[in-house]
């Protein structure tokens, strides 16, 4: 029988738990793992302290507006560039949806 060691490359896979596992599968391939305690990107270039919002739900309770109200504006192109969406999916930078909203909202109050 094999002796079980703190690392998990000493491990059989069957003692290794899910999260290690995740880990040791995102560091070969290079893909990013989310972790409540810290955000692991497969990009050290990247910022990390990044913070992005889902879908047009996301984006309303961002701005605090109805969700038709977002639906409006990301047709009409105020959004463009802040997000990336693929099918149905979208992943929005808040930062940068705050932003351009804020400054259509000075826009809109100097007419």
């Amino acid at each position: 029988m094999e002796r079980i060691t703190g690392r998990i490359e000493d491990k059989l896979i069957l003692h290794a738990t899910v999260g290690e596992l995740a880990k040791t599968i995102a560091r070969a391939v290079g893909l990013g793992i989310r972790n409540d305690e810290e955000t692991f990107t497969g990009d050290p270039k990247k910022d990390v302290n990044k913070h992005y919002v889902y879908g047009l739900k996301g984006i309303a309770q961002l701005l605090g507006i109805h969700y038709q109200t977002a639906y409006k504006l990301k047709r009409a192109g105020m959004f463009e560039g802040a997000y990336t969406q693929i099918n149905r999916i979208i992943v929005a930078d808040a930062d940068m949806i705050l932003d351009m909203y804020n400054s259509r909202m000075k826009r809109k109050k100097r007419n």
